[in-house]
């Protein structure tokens, strides 16, 4: 069962925080790809590591996603003071924090694979239109 979405000021407080933490997300995969393409695109990795670090960041990042939203979720139901700040803070840093798992794919792989950190860059995305729909800040 899905909730309401009607666009409230409630919804529209949730619609921006969480598009800081994309807008920081995209500030930080354009500053990987240029240290990737400036400095470290000599280096070369087995692509067992890239693939098993890929692997690895995805499953946090997908297995972090209910709990973060249910954690987020609860916060809410809170009678303390600092509930509407500790809720947007919290979705700025969820949304933001999924690039934070792209950054060893970035960092570590040549353009030719960049769609490994590209996949969980995506992920970011997904947080994103996921806080919207789940979480309600009251």
């Amino acid at each position: 069962m899905l909730p309401n979405l009607n666009l409230n000021h409630h919804r529209t407080n949730i619609i921006v925080s969480g598009g800081l933490g994309l807008l920081a997300g995209l500030i930080m995969m354009i500053g990987c790809i240029v240290v990737n393409y400036m400095w470290l695109s000599q280096y070369v990795l087995s692509i067992w590591i890239v693939g098993g670090t890929f692997f690895v960041c995805l499953l946090l990042s997908l297995l972090e996603m209910p709990l973060m939203i249910f954690s987020l979720r609860q916060i809410t139901k809170s009678e303390r003071e600092n509930v509407r700040t500790l809720t947007l803070f919290g979705n700025g840093i969820f949304v933001f924090f999924g690039m934070v798992y792209a950054v060893p794919n970035l960092l570590m792989t040549y353009p030719d694979f960049w769609w490994f950190g590209g996949v969980l860059a995506s992920l970011t995305l997904v947080r994103f239109l996921i806080s919207i729909v789940f979480l309600d800040e009251r």
